[in-house]
Parts: C-alpha cells; sequence; structure tokens
C-alpha cells in the first residue's frame, strides 16, 4: 500500500482472518468535494445511493442541498451560489418529474437546469446522469461534458461509465485545478471519441 505521509510505498505482511471475513476499505487522497444536484424524491433513492457510493469510493465527498446543507427559502440562492463554488465539481442527476406541454416528453425539473447553470457559470466541470426518459434541454443539452443516460431497470452501465470518468476527473482537478475548466471540456471530447462513450454526442438530449 501507499503512504502518502511519507511518500512511499508500505509493505503490509501477512494478514491473517482466523477462518474470519476480512474487509479492507481503500480509499483515493485527497478527497475533493462535489456539488451533488439530485432529487429527495423516494422513487430516486437507487439511482442516488448508487452513485453516492461510486462517488464515495473513488474520494469523493457529497453535498446537496436540503440534504446535508440546510436552507431555507430565504437563503436557497446564496447557498446554492456558495456550496458550488466550495465544489471541485458538480454531478448532476436529472430524473423524470414533469411533462413538457410542448413535446409530450419527460423533462427534469428547474432546480436540475439552474444548478447546472450556476456550475457553469462558475467554470466547475460538470458530469450529468439523467433517465433515459429525460428530454435534456437548453444549457444541459448543450453543454460540453459527460451525459451518462440510465434507467432503474438497469444500472449497470451508469457504474461502467463513472468509472471511466472519475478517475479522469480525479486527474484533472489534481493536475489542472487552478486552471480553466474549458481544458476538462477539451479533454472530454478527447476520451469520448477515443473510448467511444460520447458517440453520437448530438444525441444525448433525446429519449432512448
Amino acid at each position: 500500500m501507499f503512504d502518502p505521509a511519507g511518500n512511499t510505498p508500505t509493505q503490509l505482511g501477512m494478514m491473517r482472518t482466523q477462518g474470519n471475513p476480512l474487509r479492507v476499505w481503500l480509499s483515493p487522497t485527497p478527497r475533493y468535494r462535489v456539488f451533488l444536484s439530485k432529487s429527495n424524491h423516494p422513487a430516486d433513492y437507487f439511482v442516488v445511493n448508487t452513485v453516492k457510493e461510486i462517488l464515495n469510493a473513488y474520494g469523493f465527498d457529497c453535498y446537496t442541498l436540503g440534504d446535508n446543507v440546510p436552507v431555507t427559502r430565504e437563503t436557497l440562492l446564496p447557498a446554492l451560489h456558495q456550496e458550488i463554488g466550495r465544489a471541485d465539481a458538480t454531478i448532476a442527476l436529472a430524473s423524470p418529474r414533469d411533462i413538457s406541454a410542448i413535446s409530450g416528453q419527460a423533462i427534469a425539473l428547474q432546480w436540475f437546469y439552474d444548478e447546472v447553470a450556476v456550475s457553469n457559470t462558475l467554470s466547475k466541470p460538470v458530469i450529468m446522469v439523467y433517465d433515459e426518459s429525460v428530454k435534456l434541454v437548453g444549457l444541459a443539452e448543450t453543454l460540453p461534458c459527460p451525459k451518462i443516460p440510465f434507467s432503474l431497470a438497469k444500472l449497470e452501465p451508469v457504474v461502467l461509465a463513472l468509472n471511466q470518468w472519475l478517475p479522469a476527473l480525479r486527474d484533472f482537478l489534481c493536475t489542472m485545478r487552478e486552471q480553466n475548466v474549458q481544458q476538462w471540456q477539451q479533454r472530454i471530447y478527447a476520451e469520448a471519441y477515443k473510448q467511444g462513450l460520447l458517440a453520437g454526442q448530438s444525441q444525448h438530449g433525446t429519449p432512448r
């Protein structure tokens, strides 16, 4: 194992379990702070918890307004800018919570778009995870960032995609933290074409 304090690998030797299961928890350092834009609706608990567990395993601590960040109606907007400003990145989860009167397609609620817009204004790297039935519109559709569709019936593709993008995000935050977020966007395109993860970028806003 690597000892960050001594900047050297450490040999732990042999660990005997005496027939009992042994669980070893490894956590990357440093840990980064992410603003998690998510629904608090019970129907979304499963996908939200899945994403939070993956983020935690990759060394990201999640903060959400109304969850572990107390807010009131009066403090909502200042708190939103403050929390996103404190975060190293934003992970935005879009759930189908409304139906468009124009297209009849499922859409995310306005807070999702507001939080994505503030993140972009504050030059925060963004990763979107959206229900495949949701029609992304406006900035959420055009913003150059990873957009990962999911289905509650099958979350394995989300896990695989996050396993691809979160190490890249950590590397960006570690080596380019003081540089413009445009470099993150340029890297997205390079990684996308290399890995084929964002093939058909122009179709990301359409339901599947």
